[in-house]
Protein backbone atom coordinates (compact mmCIF):
# COMPACT_ATOMS: atom_id res chain seq x y z
CA UNK A 1 0.00 0.00 0.00
CA UNK A 2 1.50 3.32 -1.05
CA UNK A 3 1.84 6.00 1.60
CA UNK A 4 -0.16 9.17 1.20
CA UNK A 5 2.92 11.36 1.70
CA UNK A 6 5.93 9.76 0.00
CA UNK A 7 9.39 10.22 1.43
CA UNK A 8 11.11 13.34 0.02
CA UNK A 9 13.85 12.99 -2.57
CA UNK A 10 17.31 14.47 -2.07
CA UNK A 11 16.58 17.96 -3.41
CA UNK A 12 13.53 18.40 -1.21
CA UNK A 13 15.42 16.91 1.74
CA UNK A 14 18.11 19.60 1.43
CA UNK A 15 15.48 22.34 1.15
CA UNK A 16 13.66 21.14 4.26
CA UNK A 17 16.91 20.78 6.19
CA UNK A 18 17.73 24.40 5.39
CA UNK A 19 14.38 25.53 6.82
CA UNK A 20 14.82 23.30 9.88
CA UNK A 21 18.20 24.88 10.57
CA UNK A 22 16.53 28.31 10.54
CA UNK A 23 13.84 26.99 12.91
CA UNK A 24 16.44 25.75 15.39
CA UNK A 25 18.30 29.06 15.24
CA UNK A 26 15.08 31.02 15.73
CA UNK A 27 14.10 28.87 18.72
CA UNK A 28 17.54 29.29 20.27
CA UNK A 29 17.45 33.07 19.85
CA UNK A 30 13.72 33.29 20.75
CA UNK A 31 12.96 35.11 17.51
CA UNK A 32 9.44 36.02 16.44
CA UNK A 33 9.95 34.29 13.08
CA UNK A 34 9.78 30.84 14.72
CA UNK A 35 6.04 30.16 14.02
CA UNK A 36 6.31 31.41 10.43
CA UNK A 37 9.30 29.14 9.80
CA UNK A 38 7.42 26.13 11.18
CA UNK A 39 4.53 26.90 8.83
CA UNK A 40 7.00 27.25 5.93
CA UNK A 41 8.46 23.82 6.72
CA UNK A 42 5.03 22.15 6.75
CA UNK A 43 4.01 23.95 3.56
CA UNK A 44 7.18 22.81 1.76
CA UNK A 45 6.85 19.24 3.05
CA UNK A 46 3.16 18.65 2.32
CA UNK A 47 2.57 21.36 -0.33
CA UNK A 48 -0.15 22.94 1.80
CA UNK A 49 -0.91 26.66 1.29
CA UNK A 50 0.55 28.75 4.10
CA UNK A 51 -2.68 30.75 4.40
CA UNK A 52 -4.55 27.58 5.43
CA UNK A 53 -1.85 26.41 7.84
CA UNK A 54 -1.83 29.79 9.56
CA UNK A 55 -5.45 29.23 10.64
CA UNK A 56 -4.77 25.92 12.38
CA UNK A 57 -4.39 25.66 16.17
CA UNK A 58 -0.77 25.61 17.28
CA UNK A 59 -0.95 22.04 18.66
CA UNK A 60 -2.13 20.75 15.27
CA UNK A 61 0.53 22.82 13.49
CA UNK A 62 3.30 21.45 15.67
CA UNK A 63 1.94 17.91 15.21
CA UNK A 64 2.18 18.34 11.44
CA UNK A 65 5.71 19.69 11.82
CA UNK A 66 6.74 16.65 13.87
CA UNK A 67 5.22 14.34 11.25
CA UNK A 68 6.95 16.13 8.37
CA UNK A 69 10.24 16.21 10.24
CA UNK A 70 10.10 12.48 10.98
CA UNK A 71 9.48 11.76 7.29
CA UNK A 72 12.59 13.72 6.34
CA UNK A 73 14.99 11.73 8.52
CA UNK A 74 17.48 9.52 6.60
CA UNK A 75 17.14 5.81 7.28
CA UNK A 76 20.79 5.00 6.65
CA UNK A 77 23.25 5.22 9.54
CA UNK A 78 26.54 6.62 8.23
CA UNK A 79 29.31 8.57 10.02
CA UNK A 80 28.57 11.65 7.89
CA UNK A 81 25.31 12.11 9.80
CA UNK A 82 26.73 11.95 13.31
CA UNK A 83 26.77 15.25 15.23
CA UNK A 84 29.73 17.48 14.47
CA UNK A 85 31.28 18.47 17.81
CA UNK A 86 33.80 20.72 16.10
CA UNK A 87 32.95 24.40 16.35
CA UNK A 88 33.30 25.72 12.83
CA UNK A 89 33.11 29.44 12.27
CA UNK A 90 30.92 30.67 9.46
CA UNK A 91 32.93 31.37 6.32
CA UNK A 92 32.92 34.91 4.99
CA UNK A 93 31.79 33.58 1.60
CA UNK A 94 28.82 31.74 3.06
CA UNK A 95 25.28 32.64 1.95
CA UNK A 96 21.71 31.48 2.40
CA UNK A 97 21.07 28.21 0.57
CA UNK A 98 24.77 27.36 0.18
CA UNK A 99 24.25 23.90 1.69
CA UNK A 100 22.08 22.85 -1.24
CA UNK A 101 24.53 24.20 -3.82
CA UNK A 102 27.46 22.54 -2.03
CA UNK A 103 25.92 19.05 -2.07
CA UNK A 104 24.81 19.37 -5.68
CA UNK A 105 28.33 20.51 -6.61
CA UNK A 106 30.00 17.61 -4.76
CA UNK A 107 27.96 14.98 -6.59
CA UNK A 108 27.79 16.71 -9.97
CA UNK A 109 31.55 17.37 -10.15
CA UNK A 110 32.24 13.68 -9.51
CA UNK A 111 29.60 11.91 -11.60
CA UNK A 112 28.62 14.60 -14.09
CA UNK A 113 24.92 14.28 -13.25
CA UNK A 114 22.49 17.12 -13.79
CA UNK A 115 20.89 19.08 -10.96
CA UNK A 116 17.48 17.58 -11.75
CA UNK A 117 18.85 14.05 -11.63
CA UNK A 118 20.57 14.67 -8.29
CA UNK A 119 17.41 16.27 -6.86
CA UNK A 120 15.50 13.05 -7.54
CA UNK A 121 18.04 10.74 -5.87
CA UNK A 122 17.04 8.75 -2.82
CA UNK A 123 18.18 10.58 0.30
CA UNK A 124 20.12 7.63 1.74
CA UNK A 125 21.89 6.93 -1.57
CA UNK A 126 22.80 10.59 -2.10
CA UNK A 127 24.23 11.02 1.41
CA UNK A 128 26.24 7.80 1.10
CA UNK A 129 27.69 9.04 -2.21
CA UNK A 130 28.64 12.37 -0.64
CA UNK A 131 30.49 10.59 2.16
CA UNK A 132 32.37 8.36 -0.31
CA UNK A 133 33.37 11.37 -2.43
CA UNK A 134 34.65 13.33 0.58
CA UNK A 135 36.47 10.24 1.91
CA UNK A 136 38.22 9.60 -1.40
CA UNK A 137 39.33 13.23 -1.65
CA UNK A 138 40.60 13.18 1.93
CA UNK A 139 42.61 9.97 1.41
CA UNK A 140 44.16 11.45 -1.74
CA UNK A 141 45.15 14.58 0.19
CA UNK A 142 46.61 12.45 2.98
CA UNK A 143 48.75 10.54 0.47
CA UNK A 144 50.17 13.76 -0.99
CA UNK A 145 50.67 15.12 2.54
CA UNK A 146 52.62 12.01 3.54
CA UNK A 147 55.04 12.64 0.65
CA UNK A 148 55.76 16.22 1.75
CA UNK A 149 58.07 17.53 4.48
CA UNK A 150 55.01 18.80 6.38
CA UNK A 151 54.18 15.25 7.38
CA UNK A 152 56.96 15.27 10.01
CA UNK A 153 57.98 17.93 12.53
CA UNK A 154 61.60 17.88 13.71
CA UNK A 155 62.81 19.79 16.78
CA UNK A 156 66.47 20.69 16.28
CA UNK A 157 66.92 21.64 19.94
CA UNK A 158 65.74 18.35 21.40
CA UNK A 159 66.75 16.38 18.29
CA UNK A 160 63.41 14.65 18.32
CA UNK A 161 60.58 14.56 15.88
CA UNK A 162 56.94 13.63 15.70
CA UNK A 163 54.40 12.85 13.02
CA UNK A 164 52.16 15.66 11.81
CA UNK A 165 49.21 13.95 10.10
CA UNK A 166 46.72 15.89 8.03
CA UNK A 167 43.57 16.67 10.00
CA UNK A 168 40.56 14.59 9.00
CA UNK A 169 36.89 15.62 8.73
CA UNK A 170 34.84 15.07 11.87
CA UNK A 171 33.14 11.91 10.58
CA UNK A 172 36.50 10.23 9.84
CA UNK A 173 37.98 10.89 13.27
CA UNK A 174 38.14 8.20 15.93
CA UNK A 175 35.65 8.97 18.66
CA UNK A 176 37.23 9.36 22.09
CA UNK A 177 35.14 7.37 24.53
CA UNK A 178 34.74 8.29 28.17
CA UNK A 179 36.52 6.01 30.66
CA UNK A 180 34.42 3.00 31.54
CA UNK A 181 32.97 3.13 35.02
CA UNK A 182 33.63 0.06 37.15
CA UNK A 183 32.35 -0.96 40.54
CA UNK A 184 34.98 -1.14 43.31
CA UNK A 185 34.52 -4.10 45.69
CA UNK A 186 33.44 -3.10 49.17
CA UNK A 187 36.47 -4.85 50.67
CA UNK A 188 38.74 -2.45 48.78
CA UNK A 189 36.93 0.70 49.88
CA UNK A 190 38.58 2.83 52.63
CA UNK A 191 36.94 2.77 56.04
CA UNK A 192 35.91 6.18 57.34
CA UNK A 193 37.45 9.46 56.29
CA UNK A 194 41.01 8.63 55.40
CA UNK A 195 41.38 5.89 58.06
CA UNK A 196 41.95 2.19 57.73
CA UNK A 197 40.42 -0.81 59.41
CA UNK A 198 42.46 -2.17 62.36
CA UNK A 199 44.04 -5.53 61.83
CA UNK A 200 43.31 -8.40 64.27
CA UNK A 201 46.87 -8.37 65.61
CA UNK A 202 46.74 -4.67 66.38
CA UNK A 203 45.83 -3.82 70.00
CA UNK A 204 43.49 -0.90 70.48
CA UNK A 205 44.74 0.99 73.60
CA UNK A 206 42.26 1.30 76.45
CA UNK A 207 41.74 4.48 78.54
CA UNK A 208 43.82 2.84 81.34
CA UNK A 209 46.74 2.34 78.99
CA UNK A 210 46.54 5.96 77.94
CA UNK A 211 46.62 7.15 81.58
CA UNK A 212 49.82 5.23 82.15
CA UNK A 213 51.65 7.09 79.38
Amino acid sequence: MQRVYPRPHFGKFLHLEDIKHKILQAAKRKEETFPDLVVSYISAAFLFPKILLAKLPWDITFLLFSLASSMNVPKVSIPLLKPNKQKNEKAVWDYQGRGYAMYIHIIASTYGWTQKYIDNLDVDVALALVQEIITDEQLDREFLWSMSDKNYIYNYQTKTGKANPLERPYFMQVEVLAPKKIMIPKSMMPVGAGTYAPQPEEKIPSPADLRGL
